[in-house]
């Protein structure tokens, strides 16, 4: 008889790599596969608040960690999914701005990850797409800033009034 799969808890610092995954597209199933359990368990992972914190009695019957064979992305330095709270951006700046850089940023070194522990044509495409997120968002916050740098200017220039 076959051994029967050991049964656990992804852990939390996995938590926010998963949403930014499945906000960039990712299929449940596909994230579900590396970390070696099912959908449902990475759905409920999504649909959780992300500030409410896991009791000890919140288990997950069908979450697993992740295979030794492809570890995990690191977890961000910062929270990847919106603040309930968002800093209040300069003017001229989209407040989702933020969200949208912390995001691809985080999707990207989760598909670099993936990139480096097996490099098949599959994963080349996939990281080419990420960088191409990345440099798009990139491109975004140029313009963003160059913007509000324009009108931070005109500004100040109003406000000077006319020199004589």
């Amino acid at each position: 008889m076959a051994k029967a799969r050991e049964k656990g808890k992804i852990p939390h610092g996995d938590w926010s790599a998963i949403r930014t995954r499945h906000a960039a597209g990712e299929s449940l199933a596909s994230i579900a596969r590396d970390y070696g359990c099912t959908g449902p368990a990475i759905r409920y992972i999504i649909n959780r608040p992300t500030d409410a914190p896991a009791s000890a009695g919140d288990a997950q019957p069908d979450a697993a960690p992740a295979p030794a064979a492809t570890p995990p992305a690191p977890a961000p330095a910062r929270e990847t999914a919106p603040p309930s709270s968002p800093p209040t951006p300069a003017p001229g700046i989209d407040p989702e701005l933020r969200w949208r850089v912390s995001s691809e940023i985080a999707s990207f070194l989760t598909v670099f990850d993936s990139f480096l522990t097996s490099d098949s044509p599959a994963r080349y495409d996939e990281l080419l797409a990420a960088t191409d997120r990345l440099m798009r968002v990139a491109a975004r916050t140029h313009i963003e800033l160059e913007r509000a740098r324009a009108a931070d200017q005109r500004a100040r220039g109003a406000k000077a009034g006319p020199r004589a």
